[in-house]
């Protein structure tokens, strides 16, 4: 069975803009960004938001979860921006 996508565009799945969050924000609050928004990355700024840190990817709160550890996000990222 196959999907047929011609009808999709790329505009109907793409998010706009960039999500973000602080370095100390809680694992947690970075998995709810990301469900709430449907999106599998959240890029990690400074206070002002003006530089980029980190992306924390859905893996990462998962490899998080499973340590058992509550790291905050820029613990948790495995990528650099």
């Amino acid at each position: 069975m196959t999907a047929d996508l011609e009808h999709i565009r790329v505009r109907d799945a793409m998010h706009h803009g960039i999500l973000s969050c602080g370095g100390d924000a809680p694992l947690g609050e970075v998995a709810g960004i990301m469900a709430k928004h449907h999106v599998h990355a959240v890029a990690i700024t400074t206070g002002d938001g003006s530089r980029p840190l980190g992306i924390v990817s859905d893996l990462d709160v998962v490899v998080a979860a499973a340590s058992g550890e509550e790291p905050s996000a820029l613990q948790a990222a495995a990528t650099e921006p």
